[in-house]
């Protein structure tokens, strides 16, 4: 891992006043690409891979899948007479097992991760056995933070499908054409879908290596994220977009006239570059985080009784740590 350049910020090299500009996304790849890929450690990633990113990605395509059929199957194509309609509570039901199932997937898959990163980035070796008995004390304080994540994207989604529904509706008094509304209220919403992301995975960093959960997360990770947007947007384009490609791709494989087998063989091929950009994001994100502290100069503390506090403070290289 490049600490030195980590160290070098926090200790407030340069001018008084002037902060870093941290590492790049693709400075933040590459680190992202050695931890996973250091020998020590390869065993613990590839465990985490397997029992936890791989069933969260699983869990996101069902979702999906279901999503896919329930509005095309049934409300664009409804059953004709005398086909049963289904019991729209259960349908809502199983939508909210499946979206809650994912979320817990989600919480534990960023504990697991940053968890791992914050004690190679500490100087400390860990296995995948220490990584699954710090779970219970590390998902806990996200799911509140991821909650909150969660609620301002379902608010970005409400917010866009009345914008939309209004320009339907109002069309004819609008000033600029319908298609030059709809283009600015899509670059709003990526432009806000950004800030939330970016947001919730600093607040996901706050909340692990600081004890701060909910609202009091994000207001710390606004702050962290002062002067790194261009890094943070690099990140994005770099390892969220390719993943929202592979999303893409599988709902075109379900709305394909494939059947239902071959649907379920290259459902399953994409779970596996899915997974590995989920795992990729979500290292970066960690090492985001602490350069994001770095730069501001800010020292990295893990008080007791956070879990945390199983972290050593410092900054070691992965070298020093083998040494």
């Amino acid at each position: 891992m490049d600490v030195e350049r980590f160290t070098r910020c926090e200790s407030g090299a340069g001018e008084e006043g002037v902060e870093d500009e941290g590492m790049g996304p693709i400075d933040l790849l590459r680190e992202a690409l050695k931890l996973v890929q250091d020998p020590y450690h390869i065993a613990t990633f590839a465990c985490i891979h397997m029992v936890i990113v791989v069933p969260a990605t699983v869990m996101v395509l069902v979702t999906q899948w279901f999503v896919y059929e329930v509005v095309h199957k049934l409300v664009l194509e409804p059953p004709q007479p005398p086909a049963p309609w289904p019991d729209m509570w259960l349908v809502a039901l199983i939508y909210v097992a499946l979206w809650v199932g994912g979320l817990v997937l989600a919480v534990n898959l960023d504990a697991a991760v940053y968890f791992t990163v914050g004690c190679m980035y500490s100087g400390r070796s860990v296995t995948f056995r220490q990584v699954i008995q710090a779970l219970p004390g590390l998902w806990r304080p996200l799911f509140l933070t991821a909650i909150w994540g969660n609620a301002f994207f379902v608010a970005l989604g409400l917010s866009l499908f009345v914008a939309v529904n209004v320009l339907t509706t109002f069309a004819s008094m609008l000033i600029l054409p319908v298609p030059v509304f709809f283009v600015l209220t899509v670059a709003l919403g990526a432009f806000v879908f950004f800030i939330i992301n970016t947001t919730l995975q600093l607040a996901c960093g706050v909340t692990v290596f600081e004890g701060v959960t909910a609202l009091d997360a994000f207001a710390r990770a606004l702050a962290l994220a002062k002067n790194q947007w261009s890094t943070a947007l690099g990140l994005l384009l770099i390892e969220d977009v390719p993943g929202l490609v592979l999303s893409a791709a599988f709902t075109v494989c379900v709305l394909s006239s494939l059947d239902g087998a071959s649907k379920l063989l290259l459902g399953s091929l994409l779970v596996v570059p899915a997974s590995f950009f989920r795992t990729l994001s979500s290292t970066s994100y960690a090492l985001f985080y602490f350069s994001t502290k770095a730069c501001h100069h800010e020292p990295i503390h893990f008080p007791a009784p956070s879990p945390a506090s199983q972290f050593e403070a410092g900054y070691q290289s992965l070298a020093a740590l083998h040494a």
